[in-house]
């Protein structure tokens, strides 16, 4: 008995490919933008493997360039520094880290759950530490821990107790 071909013929041109579920719903409405996403998040993450991952950021910094202002713009420059680490160039990812810490804007702009400030701050003050610029280090850990308090202000502010006040 001969099986059945499942594979789906799509006409070129007709219909749009379904993006991947990895695309954020901050971005999936510009479909230019989703696919641009994607496709760059799969193949970082090839490269990454292989141990190349600097090597797509001449086009990462094209992207963000091109997509100034959007959403994933400061994850472009995320990448880029990340990137520029992994390779054992500190002292070169300053200057990306620097870009997100500049162009992330508020929490959840990409996603409501994500936010890359601290994340930014974090790697931006190790890398510096790691290329011996002491000052621009304590200059990033100092800004995560006034970042860090903020947040932490903003919880108890906002926590609701079950315990009656007038039992406290």
């Amino acid at each position: 008995m001969k099986k059945k071909d499942n594979i789906s013929k799509k006409k070129v041109g007709t219909v749009k490919p379904t993006l991947p579920k990895t695309v954020p719903s901050s971005i999936s409405s510009d479909y230019n933008l989703s696919t641009k996403w994607a496709d760059l998040s799969e193949r970082l993450n090839d490269l990454r493997i292989q141990g190349k991952s600097s090597s797509l950021n001449k086009e990462l910094s094209l992207a963000a360039k091109k997509d100034t202002g959007s959403p994933v713009e400061p994850l472009f420059h995320l990448w880029m520094a990340d990137n520029l680490c992994m390779d054992g160039e500190y002292n070169a990812s300053l200057n990306p880290y620097e870009n997100v810490i500049k162009t992330c804007g508020k929490p959840g702009t990409f996603h409501p759950h994500i936010n890359v400030l601290p994340h930014a701050l974090d790697q931006y003050a190790k890398a510096a530490s790691r290329s011996n610029n002491i000052t621009e280090a304590l200059s990033g850990w100092k800004q995560l821990a006034k970042l860090k308090d903020k947040d932490d202000e903003s919880m108890l502010s906002t926590a609701k107790t079950d315990v009656p006040s007038d039992s406290l």
